[in-house]
């Protein structure tokens, strides 16, 4: 909030001790009524007349009512900024006591019993402002909706349409929306669409609100009018949820059927792995039944008479006396050599 803003916000809520106003509306005013001040002032120096006679009877006057209004507006506003941190506005009136207090217990000038006693009697109202310092409370409480929420953000005269179809950002931006979360889940702050506004206001046109968000909106707000505006940033907030939480669950989904499919893969590449360990162990043990008849074999061979020479991985074999040798490498074939040779001869 600028300061002109801040001033002409002061202004309209001169009398008004509910709601709530931001830090930066009540550190513009002091700005404001500081220089106003100073400016009274001045003029006094300047006209150099007394406050009982000519000119500056007018300007002392005018100078009172001032400082009655500046009094009542600063009583406001801090009651206000008492409400945006979230604590009653009767902390003003023991603001005003302790200003009292403070006078009551500070000693004339040269009695008091020591210098530092006189400082620190006149610090403890300057303590009341610590307060005053904290920042806003970005959701809505008791007292009414955040300062910076995106219905206050509007003028009073703009249509409600435009006040939530159109909000202060362009098209490709979301709208920053703050107040209190409606789901389980602890959202602090979420960013809805102009899609969700939309939504939420067609549910009002529509009469299709939901009546216990309705309801709520319609407690914290002053007005009916105020109520739609609350309504909407928190029906298009609780949209923007369940979109999110959607997507959440989306994502889940996907990641589960990625995972059974990665599952189902891994379990087909162990069956097939461990199918041809098995086959591999049916073929070694059938090789080895089918070798361990080659010792029988060339025993027949050699009573037939066949020449058969054999080395670690080779075999050779001829008739007597004069036929020609054939070579082997393989036990296996030359097993089928042997086996034919009986077979033939049987």
């Amino acid at each position: 909030m600028g300061f002109i803003e801040a001033i002409q916000s002061a202004h309209a809520q001169t009398f008004r001790f509910s709601g709530r106003s931001s830090r930066s509306e009540f550190w513009w005013l002091q700005l404001y009524g500081t220089l106003g001040i100073f400016f009274f002032v001045l003029t006094f120096i300047l006209l150099e007349a007394s406050i009982y006679e000519g000119p500056g009877l007018f300007v002392t006057v005018i100078f009172g009512l001032y400082l009655f209004w500046l009094v009542v507006i600063q009583l406001s506003l801090i009651t206000r900024r008492f409400h945006d941190i979230g604590h009653s506005g009767w902390w003003t009136l023991a603001f005003i006591l302790i200003v009292q207090l403070t006078g009551l217990l500070s000693p004339p000038a040269g009695l008091g019993p020591e210098p530092a006693y006189g400082v620190f009697i006149s610090l403890i109202p300057f303590l009341f402002f610590i307060p005053l310092l904290l920042p806003s409370n970005p959701h809505t409480n008791k007292y009414g909706s955040s300062p910076f929420s995106v219905e206050e953000s509007k003028s009073d005269n703009t249509p409600l349409s435009q006040q939530v179809a159109e909000p202060p950002v362009t098209n490709s931006e979301p709208v920053s929306v703050t107040q209190e979360p409606i789901a389980t889940n602890p959202v602090i702050q979420v960013k809805a669409s102009q899609e969700h506004f939309a939504e939420a206001l067609k549910e009002i046109e529509n009469n299709e609100k939901k009546d216990g968000l309705w309801a709520m909106a319609y407690a914290n707000t002053p007005s009916e009018e105020e109520a739609k505006k609350h309504y909407i940033n928190l029906r298009a907030e609780e949209l923007l949820q369940a979109e999110e939480l959607a997507k959440a669950e989306a994502v889940k989904l996907a990641k589960e059927e990625r995972k059974r499919k990665a599952d189902e893969a891994d379990r087909l590449a162990k069956e097939e792995h461990k199918r041809k360990a098995d086959e591999a162990q049916r073929r070694l043990k059938q090789h080895r039944i089918e070798v361990a008849k080659i010792p029988d074999l060339i025993s027949w061979a050699t009573r037939h008479s066949y020449i058969v020479e054999s080395k670690p991985g080779s075999y050779r074999i001829r008739k007597e006396p004069f036929g020609k040798f054939q070579s082997f490498s393989s036990d296996l074939d030359f097993l089928k050599h042997l086996t034919k040779l009986k077979e033939g001869s049987d």
